[in-house]
Parts: C-alpha cells; structure tokens; sequence
C-alpha cells in the first residue's frame, strides 16, 4: 500500500490562497500538491497512491467551482483508500459539514480564511498520527 510521508494535496479553487497555503507548508516542513478542480485532486491521490508515497493529508475546500464538490472529492479519494485524512475547509463556518464533519468523512475542520497557526495544528495533529518516523 505505501507509506504516508510529510506531504499535504491542497483542493482549493482558488489558486491564490493554493500558493499561500504551499508556501505555509513549506514553511512548516511539509511538501504541498495543489489541484484547482476537484477531479484533479483525485487523480494526484491516485498517483500517489500509485507511487507508494502516500499524502498524510487532503485539505479540501467544501465549495468547489468547477466539477464536483468538496464533500464529493473526499467521497472519492475514501473510495481509493478509507485511511485517508481529510481536512475540510469553508469560509462558510454556518455549513453543516463543517459543523458535523466526521459525519462526512473528515478527520478535521478549517474554518477560512485561518492563520498559519491554525494550519499548523490541524495538519500537525492529522499528519503526526499518520506519519511514520521513517518518513
């Protein structure tokens, strides 16, 4: 199956806060894949999966403009692999799935527009349970 390694895909639609988010993670130690439709964002999953290097997190923004939705994306990729971790994000905090999250297949939640704190410790808390210290 592979092994998770320090790297985040990012799901965002907006390629601005893609690169803002890339450059965060680069900051903190982790690598970044960006994809700006969702479809895309399975197909990276799938490729890496493929490659055996698997993401330790897929932050996914819930409202997606072009082709399927944030909720439909995580769908897919749990179809690939049911261990994935999931991190929603919304400007939207009033949405149910991001209130109810774990309800829809997600490990966490990121309210936008956050900090690089807050980045931080969502995905430090999602990728130091799927990491190993080989990695």
């Amino acid at each position: 199956m592979g092994k998770r390694v320090r790297k985040v895909l990012v799901i965002d639609d907006e390629i601005f806060l893609l690169n803002m988010v890339h450059d965060m993670l680069d900051v903190m130690g982790y690598g970044c894949d960006g994809a700006t439709v969702g479809e895309d964002g399975v197909e990276k999953y799938k490729n890496a999966m493929d490659s055996g290097e698997l993401y330790c997190a897929v932050i996914v923004d819930l409202t997606l403009s072009n082709g399927m939705s944030g909720t439909e994306v995580a769908a897919k990729i749990k179809e690939i692999d049911t261990d994935a971790s999931l991190i929603v994000s919304s400007g939207f905090a009033d949405e149910d799935v991001m209130a109810k999250y774990e309800k829809f297949g997600f490990s966490a939640a990121l309210p936008k527009p956050y900090t690089m704190d807050a980045l931080k410790e969502v995905v430090d808390s999602i990728c130091g349970r799927a990491v190993s210290c080989a990695s």
